[in-house]
């Protein structure tokens, strides 16, 4: 008896699991019904939303494996990550570089909120956020703000011009380096 209840106890009941897998694959497929088409013309387009239209550069195709969202630093243009679109396209991504309205740090939130807005219209669930230098910034952000919306994040710190070991030694000096960096 007591080696059947032992044996019992470790009975794992996956039912719960598969609930909330199934809970969340209906979210992601009503979001994705309720998207609109995105048409660009040499790359290029605009995407109405409620706080104003938005600039669009990327490559917008149905049959691709992953979708990539690329946020740009303050300040720069699109015309900066065309090379990355290009080589992300290669790979069959489908990849989008949006130009957020916000052009300072204090706008960041709204900036979070136009980009969710543009996700919704899109019909994208959990697209993968590639930010550069404050686009980093935008891209931890909504991804705190909207942690079911957003699959993982590409960071990139091209500001200081620094790789991976110069920057592990510098956080190893000083531990709040990467703070002081947008402030």
């Amino acid at each position: 008896t007591l080696r059947f209840a032992m044996q019992a106890s470790h009975v794992k009941n996956k039912v719960e699991q598969k609930e909330t897998q199934d809970q969340a694959a209906q979210e992601r497929e009503k979001i994705a019904q309720a998207g609109n088409q995105l048409n660009l013309t040499g790359g290029k387009g605009s995407v109405g939303l409620t706080s104003g239209d938005v600039e669009v550069w990327g490559t917008w195709k149905s049959a691709a494996e992953e979708t990539v969202i690329l946020l740009g630093g303050l300040g720069n243009g699109l015309e900066e990550l065309q090379d990355l679109i290009t080589a992300l396209t290669d790979i069959n991504c489908q990849v989008l570089a949006p130009r957020l309205p916000g052009s300072a740090e204090k706008h960041l939130d709204s900036d979070v909120a136009v980009l969710l807005e543009l996700c919704d219209w899109l019909g994208l669930a959990k697209p993968l956020l590639y930010g550069q230098d404050w686009g980093a910034v935008r891209a931890v952000r909504y991804k705190i703000a909207n942690p079911k919306r957003a699959s993982n994040l590409v960071l990139e710190n091209r500001l200081n011009k620094m790789d991976e070991a110069q920057y592990k030694a510098k956080m190893k000096k000083d531990p709040n380096f990467a703070l002081q960096e947008y402030t």
